[in-house]
């Protein structure tokens, strides 16, 4: 068979096959497609929807001023028109597209336009960059600043019920009354205050956490808007405490020493406001001054009136407050008064551990005692016993401190620290 003659038949056979026509068909359709489309449309405009919008500040006077992007308005993406063949701008993605902000225009901290300008970023050629919708856009730079501040703590519309008080707000779960703001630094110079804001709005009658929002404050008082900020929280729980007050006397407690039921004194004053739980402050009849050093007593160390001004604290629980409690001080009156040393014979211990036995070094113990000048002078050392503290002590030898009774004579006392040398068997 000639050669012509079988593809002839080749051909003759192919034409007969549907399924060969159909292809052929549909090829036949595209390349025409094409053709039509090129000759008919050659150049088309088109836009590429979504491009990223690049900021670079690396090497500019954004960066070497350490200022970042502190603005969140600008759009993101952008829309690039385009021109050329249908068939070539008809495959253009987004990705295609590079649009970068200018930042020739940035000199200092503050708010920019900024030209947008739009470039290939791909191997696909043969069409045109027409223009960049918008053209530019606004973007704020400032250096970004980090600070702590201190909570002002507000429980609005609260108000206590009839007989009590609402007492210091805290913040609950432990949490400092501090929190940590980072923004740009012409906005962070704006905060004046921050405060946790509670709104309870009604009269309470115990003690409850209610939540509240952090709001900040310029220094005339005007609410400013977060928007600007990061921070370290956006609530708390504050805690307002209903408590309840009592003014009570201020004594002082006899057991400091049997001389206090003899000695002339004044209290700088006499009453003092406490605030508490209610059920505590029911409880308190007294503020009592408790654990007078009268070792520090001294008539030697009186002012030109004859007088021995002592600090003072009051024995009151660590959860009650003392109010208007200003420098408590008492003042002694050791007119006629003196000082005079013994050497005191009568030794003992107390506290001593069952088993063991101790022995002074010496036969007696030198004390300065202090009293009324009629009683001091009626005094002899073997008026006054001397014991010793072995509390806590095991074999050994020992400089103890010693205290100074005498049942005969309560109103004196021991001035200063008498030692004693005791050996413990």
């Amino acid at each position: 068979m000639s050669g012509s003659k079988y593809l002839s038949n080749l051909i003759h056979k192919l034409l007969h096959n549907n399924r060969f026509v159909a292809v052929f068909s549909i090829i036949i359709a595209v390349v025409m497609w094409l053709v039509i489309s090129i000759s008919e449309n050659p150049q088309r405009t088109m836009n590429v929807n979504g491009v990223p919008v690049s900021i670079n500040t690396q090497g500019t006077v954004v960066s070497t001023l350490g200022m970042e992007i502190v603005s969140d308005s600008y759009p993101k993406e952008v829309t690039v028109v385009v021109e050329g063949p249908s068939y070539i701008v008809g495959s253009l993605k987004n990705t295609d597209v590079l649009v970068s902000a200018s930042l020739a225009n940035v000199t200092e901290a503050g708010t920019f336009d900024l030209e947008l300008t739009a470039q290939r970023n791909s191997s696909k050629t043969g069409y045109t960059i027409v223009s960049v919708n918008p053209q530019k856009i606004t973007v704020s730079f400032d250096i970004v600043d980090e600070k702590e501040f201190g909570l002002e703590l507000i429980a609005k519309g609260a108000e206590a019920e009839n007989g009590l008080v609402i007492g210091e707000l805290s913040v609950d779960n432990n949490l400092h009354n501090t929190i940590t703001i980072k923004g740009p630094r012409t906005q962070m110079s704006k905060i004046s205050t921050v405060a946790a804001v509670a709104n309870v709005d009604k009269v309470v009658s115990k003690t409850d956490k209610y939540p509240a929002s952090i709001v900040l404050y310029d220094d005339q008082g005007q609410e400013l808007s977060s928007e600007f900020f990061e921070m370290s929280m956006e609530s708390v729980d504050v805690i307002v405490p209903v408590l309840k007050e009592k003014n009570v006397d201020i004594k002082i407690d006899s057991a400091s020493s049997s001389a206090i039921n003899y000695i002339k004194y004044t209290l700088s004053q006499n009453k003092v406001l406490l605030r508490g739980e209610p059920s505590e402050i029911d409880k308190i009849t007294t503020a009592n001054i408790t654990g007078i050093d009268f070792s520090k007593i001294s008539a030697q160390n009186v002012n030109a009136n004859g007088k021995f001004v002592l600090d003072a604290t009051l024995d009151i629980p660590s959860t009650i407050e003392a109010r208007d409690l200003e420098d408590l001080k008492i003042e002694f009156d050791l007119t006629n008064y003196v000082n005079k040393s013994f050497k005191a014979q009568n030794l003992e211990t107390k506290d001593l551990a069952e088993g063991l036995s101790a022995s002074f070094s010496s036969d007696f113990v030198e004390v300065t005692i202090c009293g009324p000048a009629n009683i001091i002078n009626a005094v002899t050392a073997d008026d006054l016993t001397v014991y010793a503290n072995c509390a806590g002590k095991t074999a050994g030898v020992y400089g103890l401190n010693c205290t100074i009774v005498s049942e005969k004579y309560p109103a004196i006392w021991a001035v200063g620290t008498a030692t004693a040398s005791v050996t413990i068997k």
